[in-house]
């Protein structure tokens, strides 16, 4: 499972007036406690990093968020690498929680992936960490855990074959891999998290009768509500769609 994302979200705050100019890898920092919101978490987006030139090879800064009274509220650390080797971009931060004045240090990396322009060039994503896993064996439950802090926050798990020979044909990753998102759904059960399941089941010429039963059986094997609640969806021929199936060599009969 690989989902592209444009933001990364992070801690509260609506007003972003300063970006920091600072080249040192500071520790970052912010507050959390069980009232924050979805709303007023801060977000890291590809644009951002775009617009400051972040994509260039290599390089590390603190970014800062103040308020309209020009009061530091909240600041993380961040390094970008886009080097041929290496494509992430590093978080390290320190969360307080208000009411008891315990912290947690933060350091982690979001894996970043591109997809060519139309007009030449490359655009960066980052890649859902839920759906990167360093260990095959080890489905990150601590990124579920996070998650479920999010009381607002409702995850969708898009599951893209249901055989592991259909997943590598479709997503070109090895056969091992395929049991990882399922792991990912159990995790997001024991942490507690929002969530819901979606599969492109519902389009035969994606997913035909035998991979699409084979698929229920396995999500039945977790829990039998999770093919109650399963999104069953069918590709629709928008511009973006239909360019990125063009890119794949993937050709499709249209009504």
């Amino acid at each position: 499972m690989r989902k592209w994302v444009c933001f990364v979200v992070f801690a509260k705050c609506r007003i972003l007036n300063d970006f920091g100019r600072s080249e040192k890898e500071n520790m970052g920092r912010y507050y959390w406690n069980k009232k924050d919101t979805v709303e007023d978490y801060r977000s890291v987006s590809i644009s951002f990093l775009k617009r400051y030139d972040y994509f260039c090879g290599y390089r590390s800064s603190r970014i800062v968020w103040k308020n309209c009274y020009d009061e530091e509220k909240g600041s993380i650390g961040i390094a970008v690498s886009t080097t041929d080797s290496e494509k992430y971009a590093r978080f390290y931060y320190t969360v307080t929680d208000r009411s008891s004045g315990e912290e947690t240090d933060y350091d982690y990396k979001v894996n970043l992936t591109t997809t060519p322009c139309n007009f030449g060039g490359v655009r960066y994503w980052f890649i859902c960490p839920l759906s990167i896993f360093h260990d095959l064996e080890q489905a990150e439950p601590d990124y579920a855990q996070q998650i479920a802090r999010f009381k607002k926050v409702h995850t969708r798990v898009a599951l893209k074959a249901g055989t592991p020979e259909a997943f590598t044909r479709k997503t070109g990753a090895v056969p091992e891999s395929f049991k990882l998102p399922f792991k990912g759904i159990l995790n997001l059960i024991e942490a507690g998290a929002s969530f819901y399941v979606a599969a492109m089941s519902a389009d035969s010429r994606i997913v035909d009768r035998h991979e699409r039963q084979s698929l229920l059986d396995r999500l039945v094997s977790i829990d039998t509500a999770m093919v109650d609640n399963l999104e069953e969806e069918m590709v629709n021929p928008y511009h973006n769609t239909l360019e990125r199936l063009r890119h794949a060599g993937v050709k499709l009969a249209w009504d």
